[in-house]
């Protein structure tokens, strides 16, 4: 027995839904789009950018209310262009979602890195970096824009590193830019979040890509007004990742700025280009300087330097 979770939201939103929810177990996603048809002619169809997407998740019964409330609890905090409405539960008989999913998934790559599923074959290239990933894993069937953009800004600024670099990843989630870190040569990694259950998630990423012992974890609140942590640190980060809100980002941007290096490097998104202005002067405010801006699909990330 499963349950599926019909979720509507805005097309922009797909995604990021897509990808939380992998993140508590779900076997399989698909997405309803909705379309327009030509009055004079009903074999032509247009794809509707105003009316709202169908997000179906599959989860193992019984997924009980706990379960539903945690899951609605990780929704609300993603950084969506509309609110959601009432998520609608239905169990369904049994079938073999599990490898009836798997026709949706193939591998991706982004740079140097290569995304696979553990069931594809395909021989690694020379010069590429190879994740496996999984569905019910959390990293989810397709990457996000702001993920996307995250991983091309951590491959320039760690890659090419000859010194070995040690990274902090804010809001870690699946753990998918702490181990990309890893993979692509940062010496040290620590990953935080304020959901544990998140941390085990990313811990058996890790473990699946063979990294755990380049990456601690811990549940910790970097938006909290400063905190002797902070201070304490051994050494302070070469770079800071934080893939999150607009509004989580400018409330932790004095932290970011006492956890790292002079000339330390902050990469941010989960914002769209809008919000670019208010997040630089956030940025300069606590002593950086921005250094890249990229825009993609109506999302913007940026890389900003530690000045003072």
């Amino acid at each position: 027995m499963w349950v599926e979770a019909e979720i509507k939201s805005h097309s922009n939103d797909v995604e990021l839904i897509i990808d939380c929810a992998y993140g508590l177990g779900a076997i399989g996603v698909i997405v309803k789009t909705p379309f327009l048809t030509d009055g004079l002619d009903l074999g032509t169809y247009t794809e509707s950018h105003t009316d709202l997407h169908l997000v179906v998740a599959t989860f193992e019964a019984p997924f009980v209310r706990s379960a539903r409330a945690l899951f609605r609890r990780r929704l609300d905090r993603l950084a969506l262009h509309t609110s959601l409405p009432r998520i609608r539960y239905e169990y369904v008989k049994d079938r073999d979602f599990a490898n009836e999913w798997r026709i949706f998934f193939s591998v991706q790559r982004f740079g140097k890195l290569k995304l696979r599923p553990s069931w594809i074959n395909e021989e690694v290239l020379p010069g590429e970096i190879e994740m496996i990933l999984d569905p019910g894993f959390a990293f989810g069937s397709g990457l996000h824009t702001t993920t996307q953009l995250c991983l091309e800004l951590l491959e320039h600024n760690i890659s090419n590193q000859i010194e070995a670099w040690n990274v902090i990843d804010v809001g870690t989630g699946s753990g998918i830019l702490s181990i990309a870190s890893a993979l692509l040569g940062a010496d040290r990694i620590r990953a935080y979040d304020i959901d544990c259950d998140s941390i085990e998630i990313a811990k058996a990423n890790a473990r699946l890509n063979h990294v755990s012992d380049l990456i601690t974890y811990e549940v910790f609140d970097f938006s909290k007004k400063i905190v002797k942590k902070l201070f304490d640190m051994p050494d302070r980060a070469d770079l800071i990742v934080a893939n999150i809100s607009q509004t989580a980002l400018v409330s932790m941007m004095h932290n970011f700025s006492f956890s790292s290096k002079l000339g330390g490097q902050l990469i941010m998104s989960g914002f769209g280009p809008a919000s670019v202005t208010d997040i630089v002067a956030a940025g300069t405010d606590a002593g950086f300087q921005l250094a890249t801006n990229l825009n993609r699909d109506e999302w913007s990330a940026l890389t900003m330097t530690r000045k003072f």
